[in-house]
Order: C-alpha cells, then sequence, then structure tokens
C-alpha cells in the first residue's frame, strides 16, 4: 500500500504534464483556410495550383473556404497567398455545376480499402517560394500545390510523375 499512495503523485504529475503540453501544442498550432478543389469531370493526371499573391484568377471564397478551380489541363494560377497549417480539404469532381466528391487518400493510413476501379486524390505537396536568379535579375517563384487525381494503379509510378511534374517549369513573379 505505500508503493501505491507514493506513486499517485507522479501519476498525477505525469497527467498535468500530459494535459499542459497538449494544450501548448494545439495553441502554438497554425491553422489555414480550408479549401473547395473543384476539378473538371473526367480529369485524371497531375494537378498543380500556383498560390500567386496577386497574379492568376481572382479569390473565390465559398462559406469561408477558399475555391480552386482547376482548369481542363490540371492548372491553375491564383491570387490567393499561400497558406500553412492545418486545414481540411474537399475534392470534387464538377459537370454542369454538379459537384461529386472524390476522396482524398492517405497513404499513412495502415486499414483503408481502396477500390481499384474508383478515382482518388493523392500525394498532396505544397512548395514554399523560393528565387531564382539568371541574367535578368532574382525572380521569385510561386509556392505550389500539387496533388494526383486518378485511379490507384502503379502508384509509384504516378508519384513519380506527379514529383517530375511539381519540378518542371513554374511561373515566375517579377520582382523588379
Amino acid at each position: 500500500m505505500l508503493i501505491y499512495n507514493s506513486c499517485m503523485p507522479l501519476e498525477r504529475t505525469v497527467k498535468y504534464l500530459i494535459i499542459l503540453t497538449s494544450i501548448l501544442l494545439f495553441s502554438c498550432s497554425n491553422s489555414a483556410t480550408d479549401t473547395i478543389t473543384l476539378i473538371p469531370d473526367g480529369y485524371t493526371g497531375p494537378v498543380k495550383i500556383s498560390l500567386c499573391d496577386g497574379k492568376g484568377k481572382e479569390e473565390k471564397l465559398e462559406n469561408g473556404k477558399r475555391i480552386y478551380e482547376i482548369d481542363t489541363n490540371g492548372l491553375l494560377i491564383t491570387k490567393f497567398k499561400a497558406e500553412f497549417g492545418w486545414q481540411f480539404n474537399k475534392y470534387y469532381y464538377v459537370k454542369d455545376n454538379n459537384r461529386q466528391e472524390i476522396r482524398f487518400l492517405n497513404f499513412y493510413d495502415k486499414d483503408v480499402k481502396f477500390d481499384k476501379d474508383s478515382v482518388y486524390v493523392f500525394g498532396e505537396q505544397h512548395s514554399g517560394t523560393g528565387s531564382k536568379t539568371d541574367s535578368t535579375g532574382t525572380y521569385q517563384t510561386c509556392p505550389i500545390i500539387t496533388f494526383y487525381v486518378g485511379k490507384y494503379k502503379n502508384v509509384e509510378k504516378k508519384m513519380h510523375d506527379l514529383t517530375m511534374f511539381s519540378f518542371k517549369t513554374t511561373e515566375l513573379i517579377n520582382e523588379k
């Protein structure tokens, strides 16, 4: 009984430390605006969204969420600024103003069952702002978001294609 009683303060201290740490972590985390990404019906392949802070398509919001309207070629250049932090994103095929949700695959979920004939969004990657200097001066590259829309076949090849797609020529903003 003495051992049990002497451990109680330690258990209580550990509980308080866990609670305090959780509060600190959640209060320090950033949140970003949630998004709704609208993709032309039937499109499959890589998608690239350039967040060019003043260049590109006008910003659109729906119920406080950013609207990203992807072109038929899988690209979007938007005036939205890049935001980093927690966000909840939804993806939809759009046809005649009707939306059909496309499920996002998180490869870290262990017990997820995939339907080989269904289309998914997967492999989302975010880049920060970079710069490039050439003979005409310094340019700033737009932050980008890339992901892949397609069936869950040959995922490794699609992820390679997506990575190569994201590193191809990006839109440049002249800082002169």
